[in-house]
């Protein structure tokens, strides 16, 4: 354009008029569509010059390569433009030099350059390089535009015929029919609109009603629950305060008995006669010598049947024999309490009594108590019975390994070490330092169940004493063996973990209650099960807690199995 004959100045002076007769909303908001806000340091409802300028600045760097929807904003907007476009391509290029000269040539050519046809547009650029157009002076324009819009236009007064005046009436008439028509429409949809708002409105009232009331009944609701919870709370605190007194009740109940019975005196003579019956039963005894040796020989017998459980109890690898012979022991005993004329046991009783002498595996044993407490719940067994039949369980239990052992009197003194062997494979290889292990030890149970850490009377070892041993001997008996990791648990109010060596590690259980150490090593063996696929194997004589880790894939050593590896044996 600095060739033309229309300098750059002119082009924006006429811009500048073009834009001075559109509002500044109405620049606002084409600025805002085509994201000109926030530049050039204007804000929306700015100085309006500088917004006319920012619009200006755009619409001049794209009017040149004809932007259509810059184009249709300045033909919507600004009449000139809007009248020029509206023309004949002949009208325009016939009269040219009038259009010029009533709007001047740079408003002419701008408006022509937003023309919708592209040969305009051409011939508009064309023009403007020319700087031969003679352009006439106003009246003159004035004259010619007369003459070509006939008498509608003359010297800037409406000269018109009756006809036209006539039409003019008549599109008068339709304009105001059509505003009031409009303004018809206006107030439908004014009321239209407030109805809606009005619906809005009821239905926000209604919302907020609705959740008003839904925030009551929660309140409520919460009063209640916190009601029920102080209820609950005072309920809880009369029961321990009952349960404290119902304690502090038993605690002084011997002594008010024992007050109670020294304030009666007795019989006088009660000693007196107590004695002559006893010496009365002591002749009697002597005269029925028979049944006097049979009850001391069954006090003897009885003394020998403890003395054995305690041996089989405390024995690092108990002998077929010795089992053998606690069980004619055990036979020996019913036969003479039989003979003395002790109240036989109920049908029940004696079968249970029977499975329970018989069974040899772990499971049989759960099974047997199992049935003990149902048939004492029948009354099939009496409670005494059923007390002595689980003291039964329990010692044989204690005795019996799942498997008998693989010896006999005849046999190699090495044939009971061969036979723990076969029965811990695991513990073996391992040791062997052919496969990788972990090793779990219940501690308070071994401490209580090998005899060289069991504490007993007159002797100087204190418990720590017995359960440092014990972490010396598993340090001494895995330490050559990196692949084995042994884990020492024992029952702690905090959980903890220490170091005894690098493959040995010992913890304390945490927790409350009972069998606290058991929990946590068979969280360990689940733990390391869903992991690893190393072999795992617990050191317990606890049969139930030996069970539970077989079913999670863990094998068991008994302690006098075990007793045995701390001792040494042929690996």
């Amino acid at each position: 354009m600095t060739e033309t004959a229309i300098g750059l100045s002119e082009l924006s002076h006429a811009f500048d008029t073009m834009l001075g007769g559109i509002p500044p909303k109405t620049l606002e908001g084409f600025a805002e569509k085509r994201n000109l806000l926030c530049q050039g340091g204007y804000r929306s409802g700015g100085n309006p010059a500088l917004l006319r300028a920012l619009v200006g600045n755009a619409l001049r760097g794209g009017l040149m390569t004809y932007d259509a929807s810059l184009a249709a904003f300045l033909r919507e907007h600004v009449s000139a433009v809007r009248m020029l476009t509206m023309l004949s391509r002949e009208v325009l290029a016939d009269r040219r030099c009038q259009w010029m000269g009533l709007f001047g040539k740079a408003c002419f050519i701008l408006a022509l350059l937003c023309d919708a046809r592209e040969d305009v547009r051409t011939e508009a650029m064309a023009w403007a390089a020319s700087s031969g157009a003679e352009l006439p002076d106003s009246e003159t324009a004035q004259a010619a535009l007369s003459r070509l819009f006939g008498p509608a236009f003359k010297s800037g007064e409406a000269v018109a015929s009756s006809r036209d005046r006539e039409k003019i009436g008549q599109l008068t008439e339709e304009v105001q029919s059509l505003k009031s028509e409009l303004k018809t429409a206006r107030r439908e949809q004014s009321a239209a609109a407030r109805k809606e708002a009005a619906d809005l409105k009821a239905e926000l009232a209604t919302a907020k009603y609705n959740v008003d009331e839904r925030n009551r009944t929660i309140v409520q609701l919460e009063s209640r629950l916190a009601k029920e919870e102080e209820t609950r709370e005072a309920k809880a605190r009369l029961a321990a305060a009952a349960a404290q007194v119902r304690l502090f009740r038993g605690w002084l109940e011997p002594a008010i008995r024992a007050e109670a019975a020294l304030a009666e005196p007795g019989p006088a003579d009660l000693r007196e006669r107590v004695e002559a019956a006893l010496d009365a039963q002591l002749k009697a005894d002597r005269a029925a010598s028979g049944s006097a040796r049979l009850r001391e020989r069954l006090e003897g017998l009885t003394a020998l049947a403890i003395r054995v459980d305690e041996t089989l109890r405390t024995a690092l690898v108990p002998q077929r024999s010795l089992k053998l012979a606690r069980s004619e022991l055990e036979a020996e005993i019913r036969r003479l309490e039989t003979a003395l004329g002790k109240k036989e046991q109920s049908p029940a009783a004696t079968l249970l009594e029977t499975r329970i002498h018989a069974a040899l595996r772990e499971e049989e044993y759960e099974a047997l108590g199992e049935a003990i407490a149902l048939l004492e719940r029948l009354a099939l067994v009496t409670a005494d019975e059923a007390k002595a039949l689980r003291r039964l369980r329990v010692r044989r239990m204690s005795v019996w390994d799942e498997a008998p052992f693989e010896t006999d009197k005849s046999a190699d003194p090495d044939t009971a070490s061969a036979a723990i062997l076969r029965r811990n494979p695991e513990l073996v290889s391992a040791l062997r330092g052919e496969s990788a292990l972990f090793l779990f030890l219940d501690g308070h149970n071994m401490l209580n169940g090998l005899g060289r850490y069991k504490l007993r009377r007159g002797d100087a070892k204190t418990h720590e004493d017995a359960r440092k041993m014990l972490e010396r001997d598993i340090r001494v008996l895995v330490a050559p063996f990196p692949m084995v990791y042994a884990h020492l648990v024992w029952d702690g109010p905090t959980m903890s973990s220490y170091s005894i060596s690098e493959n040995v590690e010992g913890h304390y259980s945490g927790g409350e209650g009972e069998h606290r150490a058991d929990r946590f090593i068979l969280d360990q063996i689940r733990y390391y099960g869903s992991r690893e696929s190393v072999a795992m194997v617990l050191v317990t004589d606890d049969m139930g807690f030996a069970g539970e880790a077989r079913r999670l894939g863990a094998k068991s050593c008994r302690l006098h199995d075990f007793g045995a590896f701390l001792n040494g044996p042929a690996r």
